[in-house]
């Protein structure tokens, strides 16, 4: 975080792991990465014909490939945690400075991370032993891969509109 040795240290009472964390984590963001895990799924089960109002059980048994579409929804389902935590990663590198501010390269770990948890879930969709432990299967590129990487940058948009209050907040009580 820029500037964070000119602040003061956080006195030794105060806890990291406090309510307002977790409910930013929990319930704020949290509620936005449910709904895109969710997303996911149903956008899986509706590109293999799958409309509402018809039964997922009969439409989940469909085999694709050695899976069934079931599987694949599930294997989308992770796949939108893993890419809306990308999004997550460069949101959290501030509490509230924006990260257009600091920019998305300056911190060389974090990509190397994400490029880590992607070449891990590919392990885990694509390499057949750990796709079965893991009850995976393989996605496709297009349309699959494309929507999991359009959520990505669903929680870090979230939470710079948060930041933008914040920052407007602050601003108002420097004036006051």
């Amino acid at each position: 975080t820029p500037g964070i040795m000119k602040r003061p240290p956080r006195s030794q009472a105060e806890r990291r792991v406090n309510m307002r964390l977790l409910t930013r984590a929990q319930l704020f963001l949290g509620s936005f990465q449910a709904v895109a895990c969710m997303a996911a799924f149903y956008f899986l089960y509706w590109t293999y014909g799958w409309r509402p109002g018809e039964s997922l059980w009969a439409a989940g048994a469909v085999a694709v490939g050695g899976s069934t579409v079931y599987i694949l929804a599930t294997t989308m389902c992770h796949g939108a945690v893993m890419t809306t935590q990308i999004g997550n990663g460069f949101a959290q590198r501030t509490n509230v400075q924006s990260i257009f501010k600091i920019g998305f390269g300056t911190n060389k770990f974090l990509l190397w991370g994400i490029v880590a948890e992607i070449a891990m879930f590919s392990a885990l969709v694509y390499i057949p032993g750990l796709a079965e432990v893991f009850h995976h299967g393989p996605i496709r590129l297009w349309p699959d891969w494309a929507f999991l990487f359009a959520l990505a940058p669903l929680l870090l948009v979230v939470d710079e509109i948060r930041k933008l209050f914040v920052r407007r907040k602050l601003a108002k009580a420097e004036v006051a």
